[in-house]
């Protein structure tokens, strides 16, 4: 079996809360391996989009330990953290977050050039996959929905990164829209041999995931 893009070791989060600590995330294990894709539910306010973040390297756990790409974090100075985010995870928010003086087209390769590896023709390529070939040289307020979180998508895995955080990807679309959405993400995941972690509320889409965990009361359970 090949190592885990991502494993986390009884992670813990508090919060401090007057003169009392929230305790958001209490004793969290959770590897996933190259080709697998999972989803976390629960309740509002349990803790799932904090324990993307720490998945993604965005926020330090209280405690605990997170291996990236075969990197503990903890290890590591802040530089060195941000280059492995970098280079190692794609990052698709609820909404797309496009710049919206930049083109379609133009969405990727300003993220290639931040990475200096800039390719438009891959850009081009991809994003012709994802069904947009004829959105190279639009812009954000010229697109659907359903088109800005394609190219959100194809943003994500431009870089190659071995995981893929998405934190409810499918809110702001129509069942129909939010399914192929989930489908391009799994396609990626399967056919790449990258890893996926969505947060979701959305139970419509849970079938095209590998394994749903389910967060309550601050720990981690897998459910499928």
């Amino acid at each position: 079996m090949s190592a885990p893009i991502l494993t986390l070791e009884h992670i813990t989060k508090d919060y401090p809360d007057g003169d009392q600590i929230n305790h958001i995330l209490k004793d969290v294990s959770f590897t996933i391996q190259p080709g697998e894709f999972s989803a976390i539910v629960g309740p509002s306010g349990v803790g799932k989009s904090t324990l993307l973040t720490i998945m993604g390297a965005l926020l330090q756990p209280t405690a605990g330990r997170v291996t990236l790409a075969g990197q503990e974090l903890a290890t590591l100075n802040r530089n060195r953290q941000t280059q492995i985010r970098r280079e190692s995870i794609g990052f698709i928010f609820q909404s797309s977050e496009l710049i919206p003086y930049l083109t379609v087209t133009q969405q990727l390769t300003f993220l290639q050039k931040i990475a200096r590896h800039r390719d438009q023709p891959a850009a081009e390529q991809l994003l012709t996959q994802l069904g947009l070939g004829h959105r190279l040289h639009s812009y954000p307020a010229m697109l659907s929905g359903g088109e800005q979180q394609r190219v959100a998508i194809a943003r994500a895995l431009i870089n190659q990164p071995a995981l893929i955080l998405a934190d409810e990807p499918t809110a702001s679309l129509d069942a129909q829209r939010g399914r192929e959405i989930v489908h391009l993400i799994r396609d990626a995941v399967h056919e790449q041999k990258r890893a996926a972690v969505m947060v979701t509320h959305d139970e419509r889409v849970l079938d095209l995931v590998d394994h749903v965990w389910r967060i309550e009361d601050g720990q981690l359970r897998q459910t499928t």
